[in-house]
């Protein structure tokens, strides 16, 4: 080989060599990742899985509660209705009084009302133990009429005057005065079934006034007696 064409391989050689370095100094090799770099990145996949498995649970919770709230709306809510007419005054009332459970204030005042000392008028506490029973009382006959109430709360002044009259009837320590006793009868529905299916309940106390027509039912001790002629 001739030295002109040497060197002109040597300087073909050098440019390539010039020419390769410069692309590497332009567009830079991919640098190594160091153990610590690895590791955080790990650690920024383990995170974002954590992250996803977080997201994962509450979208779970989320879709329970939900379901359960559905569960809560769609179920029926219990309610308690009473019908009752006072035969002395010639009032009326359908009211559901319990609902869900709960009592409905509501409610409670106008049976309250309803329920008064018809002598002076004076309102009293009604227990609602009391009307539970008249509720339970109700279902037992499968009544389709009101209760007629012959006499329910009674104020002390009034219960006092009626004890002290002789063939009243009235005790003195009346659970009238309470708001836990009413004195009842049902249109249609024979006396005798009426305080059968009292008895049965096991409520408290009930009294047979067959002369009087009307049934005592009171939520006190369980008993019973009858009135004499």
């Amino acid at each position: 080989m001739n030295g002109p064409t040497k060197m002109r391989r040597t300087r073909r050689a050098l440019i390539g060599v010039l020419l390769a370095g410069g692309a590497r100094a332009a567009f830079g090799a991919a640098p190594k990742a160091t153990p610590n770099e690895g590791a955080r990145n790990d650690g920024a996949r383990n995170d974002g899985g954590k992250a996803n498995n977080s997201g994962k649970e509450k979208g779970s919770k989320e879709n329970g509660r939900k379901e359960n709230g559905r569960k809560e709306a769609g179920r029926a809510v219990e309610e308690r209705r009473l019908r009752l007419f006072t035969v002395n005054q010639r009032e009326s009332l359908d009211v559901v009084y319990r609902r869900g459970g709960e009592l409905v204030p509501e409610a409670i005042e106008r049976i309250e009302h309803l329920l008064r000392d018809r002598r002076n008028n004076q309102r009293g506490p009604i227990d609602p133990k009391l009307l539970d029973l008249l509720h339970q009382l109700g279902e037992s006959i499968e009544a389709d009429q009101p209760f007629h109430v012959i006499s329910a709360y009674r104020s002390p002044e009034t219960n006092d005057k009626r004890a002290a009259t002789p063939g009243s009837g009235v005790a003195q320590g009346s659970l009238h005065v309470k708001g836990q006793a009413i004195d009842i009868r049902v249109p249609g529905v024979p006396l005798e079934k009426l305080r059968d299916a009292a008895t049965a309940l096991k409520a408290g106390g009930v009294g047979y006034y067959a002369k009087s027509d009307f049934v005592h039912v009171d939520v006190g001790r369980v008993r019973s007696w009858v009135q004499e002629e």
